[in-house]
């Protein structure tokens, strides 16, 4: 008979690898320049535009968002 009484410890959290994060931070950067420089544009612009060019603010924004994500998974 065994004296665990099939109870197990929980396993350890498992641990990134320092080049992933290292990684996944220089790629959260690249991401995030799409929405810098359309932020830039759009203070130059005065906020005015086309319909055009508020889509393709929204999808540099967009772009952004996912290298905000990327750099917070990083840093957990």
């Amino acid at each position: 008979m065994s004296d665990d009484q099939g109870l197990s410890e929980p396993a350890p959290p498992s641990r990134r690898h320092p080049l992933l994060t290292v990684l996944m931070v220089i790629i959260g950067i690249i991401l995030l320049l799409p929405g810098v420089c359309s932020l830039i544009f759009l203070a130059l612009a005065g906020g005015g535009g086309s319909g055009d060019l508020w889509g393709l603010w929204l999808v540099c924004f967009v772009i952004s968002f996912g290298g905000i994500a990327l750099l917070v998974a990083a840093s957990k």
